[in-house]
């Protein structure tokens, strides 16, 4: 019994010892056989010990060429730079495994993607003496999926391209419908207008004929009465028919039935001429602020219009302004590029009226013009002042702009068209047309 059990005793180091051989052996033959993978050892001075059949059909090369070489000779030269072979030799020596997808260098020059794990290797005391090594070509991938996010990429910026195109031809579509829509209003208040100026002009006409009549009637009985009541009488007569001949005037102007007087003119010299009227009209608790431009055409226009438009406006902007603001009148000029439907192509001199007064809505803006309309009390205005405005402007060849919101004030812009003679032709006639 002693002696068999000394014989095993004997026997037992050399089967291990055939164990590990043919555990060797066939770890050899698996590494061997994996032609698909680059399996390869290092050192802990990072220098390869050992290099399979894959790495040499991967990398390129021969055991004999690449064998005790550094392992630094198949990274790219960009990651050497970047110490990637030293990262990874600190992370063996720590026995940290390591899985990194990278570009490789073939000894031909070329390049390949790798999809790569290192472990650390152990002696038989668990020490770490080196590092096992194992890539795989995955070049066809990355090709693969570079040119799908390549294309994934074109198409995001196609998309964007396109949504930006579409952004922009919707912008643009709105703006068409917009401005089409503002035409449109433009049109239909000129046409609004033109027909209320049309029903005015011939009521006015027929009111200013039975006027004349009944005051030669009352001037007639007059002289032919020498009661001082009936005399009274009379007199208020004639002063009440005589309000109601002004106020036809107005209806008369501003259905451009009137004949004006239209001369070589000023803007500028006509606001300076009635400065301080507008500033003592203002009152004292409305600053006026002038702002006159420098080399301001010339216009052909009915100074008397001008000067009662503008005591108009500017008695208007005032009422806007209940506790006190600021009244800005200016003068400018422009160049009206497109045609609209009250105005065409050409130079034209402005005169502005703003105040930051109550504001009007839309509604209100809309109407502002038209005979008779007023937003003030009864007995504080006839609602003749801006419709004579509009009129005289109108029949001057130019318009009336108005910019307002409820809150924010009020502007108001007359523009006139440019005069064409340099030194003015004196005054003449403009006729009713």
């Amino acid at each position: 019994m002693v002696l068999m059990g000394a014989l095993r005793a004997a026997l037992r180091p050399r089967q291990m010892d055939t164990q590990v051989r043919v555990a060797r052996e066939r770890y050899r033959m698996i590494v061997e056989s994996a032609i698909d993978y680059a399996i390869f050892t290092c050192g802990l001075d990072g220098r390869i010990t050992s290099w399979n059949a894959g790495a040499q059909a991967i990398l390129g090369y021969a055991p004999e060429d690449i064998v005790g070489e550094p392992c630094a000779r198949v990274f790219m030269a960009d990651d050497i730079v970047a110490h990637v072979p030293e990262t990874e030799m600190r992370a063996a020596r720590d026995g940290i495994s390591v899985r990194a997808e990278r570009w490789h260098h073939r000894r031909d020059g070329t390049r390949f993607w790798s999809s790569g794990r290192m472990l650390a290797l152990r002696d038989s005391q668990g020490q770490v003496i080196g590092y096992l090594k194992i890539l795989y070509d995955r070049s066809v991938e990355k090709d693969a999926r570079d040119a799908l996010e390549a294309l994934n990429a074109e198409l995001e910026d196609r998309v964007t391209e396109r949504t930006l195109a579409l952004a922009a031809a919707n912008e643009k579509l709105r703006a068409e419908i917009l401005e089409r829509e503002r035409v449109g209003d433009q049109i239909r208040q000129s046409q609004k207008m033109e027909v209320i100026g049309q029903l005015t002009g011939g009521i006015a006409h027929d009111f200013n004929n039975l006027l004349t009549a009944i005051l030669g009637a009352l001037e007639v009985t007059r002289r032919r009465i020498d009661d001082t009541r009936n005399l009274r009488l009379i007199d208020s007569a004639i002063n009440a028919a005589q309000r109601g001949a002004k106020l036809i005037a107005q209806l008369v102007a501003f259905a451009r039935k009137q004949n004006l007087q239209v001369a070589y003119l000023s803007v500028n010299t006509l606001v300076e001429d009635m400065r301080e009227l507008l500033e003592r009209s203002a009152g004292s608790s409305v600053s006026v602020v002038f702002d006159l431009a420098d080399d301001l055409w010339p216009v052909m226009a009915d100074a008397s219009q001008m000067q009662t438009g503008l005591l108009n406006l500017a008695f208007n902007a005032r009422d806007a302004m209940p506790n006190g603001g600021t009244l800005r009148i200016g003068s400018a000029n422009i160049h009206v590029e497109m045609a609209e439907s009250d105005l065409t192509v050409g130079d034209y001199v402005t005169l502005l009226v703003q105040d930051n007064g109550t504001g009007m809505p839309k509604d209100v803006q809309a109407r502002l013009f038209e005979p008779f309309f007023t937003t003030k009390d009864v007995g504080k205005g006839t609602g003749l002042g801006l419709a004579q405005v509009y009129g005289f402007v109108r029949q001057s060849g130019g318009t009336v702009r108005v910019d307002s919101a409820v809150g924010e004030g009020t502007t108001i812009t007359i523009l006139l068209p440019r005069s064409a003679d340099i030194e003015g032709d004196g005054e003449r006639v403009i006729a009713p047309g």
